[in-house]
């Protein structure tokens, strides 16, 4: 029974120590220093889907009615 205590003890400083690192690790992560990147281009419009000369024709029918086929 001594034997498992002493485990139980090593294995929960053992718990104690990775605790306090994985939370050392995540303030520096956190905290960490960064540096914000301009762009290096302007931004361009994009070219129109369907070009300027052509115009948009409604497929609907005049007469309001759906086509049953």
């Amino acid at each position: 029974m001594v034997r498992f205590n002493k485990t139980l003890e090593l294995f929960e400083h053992y718990r104690e120590g990775l605790g306090q690192r994985l939370r050392r690790v995540a303030d520096q992560i956190i905290d960490a220093k960064y540096k914000e990147v301009e762009a290096d281009r302007e931004q361009v419009a994009a070219p129109p889907l369907v070009p300027s000369d052509q115009t948009a024709k409604s497929t609907a029918r005049e007469d309001g009615e759906v086509p049953t086929s």
